[in-house]
C-alpha cells in the first residue's frame, strides 16, 4: 500500500469521532461481501475518472506541506542510519497524527525529561520538527526505548504495529 493510500485511510479513521464506531463496523461487514467490494471499487474508479476529467490534482494538506522539511531531514538519515530513520519515521507519523504527545506542552515535557534542548516552537507542526531533530542526537535504541513508553491513543494501533515489527522482526517501514 502506498503512502497516499495510507493517508486516505488515516483520514477515514479520523471520522470515527464524527460518526462513531457503528458505521465503521457496518462498512467493515459490507466490505467482506465480494459484490459490495466490487461496487466500492467501481465507485472509487469512477470518482478518480471524474477527478481526472475535472483536473483535480490532489495535493498535500497544509500540515503535510509544513512537515516537508522534517521529512527531508528524516530521508537524509535513511542511507547512513537506517535504524534511526525507521524509529524516527514511525515516531514522526505518530506525532503528526496525534497518536502520541498530542499537545506542544506534552512534547516540551518529553524533551525536558530526555534533557534535550528546549522546544521553542509555538505551533504543533514546528514542535514536531524540533523534537525529531533533537531526538536524532540520541541512539536509535534510546529513541525506541523512550518512544515505546509513550501513551498512545486508540487511533495509534497502526503505529503500535510499526513498533512491534521493529522489535520482533527487525523490520521497519516498507520502502517507498
Amino acid at each position: 500500500m502506498q503512502d497516499r493510500e495510507l493517508d486516505l485511510l488515516v483520514a477515514l479513521a479520523r471520522l470515527l469521532r464524527k460518526y462513531g464506531p457503528e458505521p465503521f463496523e457496518s462498512l467493515s461487514a459490507s466490505l467482506a461481501s465480494p459484490e459490495y467490494s466490487q461496487k466500492l471499487a467501481d465507485l472509487l474508479a469512477e470518482t478518480a475518472r471524474v477527478g481526472r476529467k475535472t483536473g483535480t490534482k490532489g495535493r498535500p494538506s497544509g500540515a503535510d506541506r509544513r512537515g516537508e522539511p522534517t521529512r527531508k531531514f528524516l530521508e537524509s538519515l535513511r542511507p547512513t542510519q537506517p535504524e534511526k530513520y525507521e524509529v524516527l519515521a514511525i515516531l514522526h507519523d505518530e506525532l503528526t497524527d496525534g497518536t502520541v504527545l498530542p499537545s506542544v506542552r506534552d512534547m516540551r515535557q518529553f524533551a525536558e525529561e530526555l534533557h534535550l534542548p528546549e522546544l521553542r516552537a509555538t505551533s504543533r507542526q514546528r514542535a514536531i520538527g524540533q523534537l525529531i531533530r533533537s531526538l536524532s542526537s540520541l541512539s536509535a535504541e534510546e529513541i525506541r526505548h523512550r518512544a515505546q513508553r509513550l501513551p498512545r491513543s486508540r487511533l495509534g494501533e497502526s503505529g503500535l504495529k510499526g513498533w512491534s515489527d521493529i522489535i520482533l522482526h527487525g523490520r521497519g517501514r516498507p520502502a517507498d
